[in-house]
């Protein structure tokens, strides 16, 4: 899922001279946490996710909307999807 379903887990982050690579690692890690926990708590979110299908779709659908659009709140972006 990390690998494969846009989060880029594969790439080794070896930039950096100490420690940047376990850090955007945990960066990864979390995002996946709380899309996850938003996927399972909220309706509006679940629904968005199961009419778009692939996860990718998502996120880039929600990127344009929010490179063209301004929004007041994350409830206003999701009921414009």
């Amino acid at each position: 899922m990390l690998k494969t379903k846009g989060y880029h887990v594969e790439h080794n982050f070896g930039h950096g001279k100490q420690c940047l690579a376990q850090a955007l690692l945990v960066l990864n890690l979390l995002a996946f946490l709380l899309h996850t926990a938003l996927e399972l708590i909220d309706d509006l979110v679940k629904f968005l996710r199961q009419s778009l299908g692939k996860r990718t779709t998502f996120f880039t659908d929600m990127r344009s909307l929010c490179r063209y659009n301004a929004f007041g709140n994350w409830q206003m972006l999701y009921l414009y999807v």
